[in-house]
């Protein structure tokens, strides 16, 4: 890697000797469950997670162990009394985009503008005004990614992300001191009052880390996975040439729902109704920009880490688990 306290980690050489279980096997789907994303869904099976990976422990704690090793970027005293773990993480998500010029707000546009046809008129004026501020700065964005300004904006784009997923109406998240002239230096200075000075300094180091963490590919934003038994849909975060690649924000290291759910991931690239639209995976990576960190590794080697059989098992057995559920 181009930067001594940037790693990229194999999980072959982290778990370097794996015990792979011998008595492996799924049981069948609680009847309880009901649709959701794969991510929440997983939430609520613990003991999928158990099953599928019955080495996790082991290998979550060498992970982990590693990973300490490495610079870690802790949240800003803004983050941390304010809560905004995830708003970060969503600004991040959306720099990541970013700088792979892959970022697309025509969806975000098109909600505001149609929560100005249908939807509570008293914020139409905000509305307006922040699809006039998103259209003026994204390209500005694209060629100054470590400002203030682009942190605010990032930051920005994070917390509108929840309206365009149904998940909070526009008045949640309503920005007030909106700038009346809507001028290029008065969007730049409003981008920078919407944030603290340590708030935009996390995001840009953050955003750094993940420049550097870039893998080289054709890069695929966003596959969306499921349609099978109650997976009702997920999406991912990028594709890089054959590399599953999955952004984790977290302040406490890798967990084993993360893995869980990028060998889910690999697994519906395979069998589920969508494959034949998203390049095939091979590969996974857990792009962890907190730790400076990223750990790759081909399935099998996380499967195997993991104490799991091989693919081509455990992708039958993934389909065979998900299938038998009944509503």
């Amino acid at each position: 890697m181009p930067d001594k306290n940037i790693m990229q980690l194999n999980i072959k050489d982290i778990v370097p000797e794996p015990k792979v279980a011998t008595d492996w096997r799924l049981s069948k789907i609680s009847n309880k469950l009901r649709p959701k994303s794969l991510s929440d869904l997983l939430k609520d099976i613990p003991e999928f997670q158990r099953e599928l990976l019955p080495n996790s422990r082991q290998a979550i704690t060498q992970i982990n162990r590693a990973l300490r090793k490495n610079q870690f970027i802790a949240p800003s005293e803004e983050t941390k009394k304010g809560n905004l773990y995830s708003s970060v993480a969503l600004a991040i998500d959306r720099g990541a985009l970013m700088l792979r010029d892959e970022i697309d707000n025509n969806r975000l546009i098109t909600t505001l503008k149609i929560h100005n046809k249908y939807g509570n008129k008293k914020y139409k004026d905000h509305r307006n005004a922040i699809v006039i501020i998103i259209n003026k700065f994204e390209s500005i964005a694209q060629n100054e990614p470590f400002s203030k300004e682009t942190a605010g904006y990032l930051f920005l784009l994070g917390k509108l992300e929840p309206i365009i997923r149904g998940f909070r109406p526009f008045s949640d998240v309503i920005e007030h001191g909106l700038p009346s002239n809507l001028s290029t230096d008065s969007i730049r200075n409003w981008l920078s009052d919407i944030i603290s000075a340590d708030l935009s300094s996390e995001i840009i180091d953050l955003l750094n880390v993940i420049s550097k963490l870039q893998l080289k590919g054709h890069f695929f934003a966003n596959p969306i996975f499921g349609g099978i038994g109650p997976i009702s849909g997920s999406d991912g975060d990028w594709i890089t040439g054959e590399t599953l690649v999955e952004l984790k924000c977290t302040v406490r290291g890798v967990k084993r729902e993360y893995v869980a759910q990028i060998i889910c991931y690999s697994a519906l690239n395979k069998i589920g109704p969508k494959a034949a639209t998203i390049p095939p995976i091979n590969k996974l990576a857990l792009c962890l920009p907190r730790q400076s960190s990223i750990v790759v590794g081909s399935v099998d080697e996380w499967l195997s880490a993991f104490g799991a059989p091989p693919s081509e098992f455990i992708y039958k057995s993934i389909e065979e688990y998900f299938s038998s559920y009944k509503a």
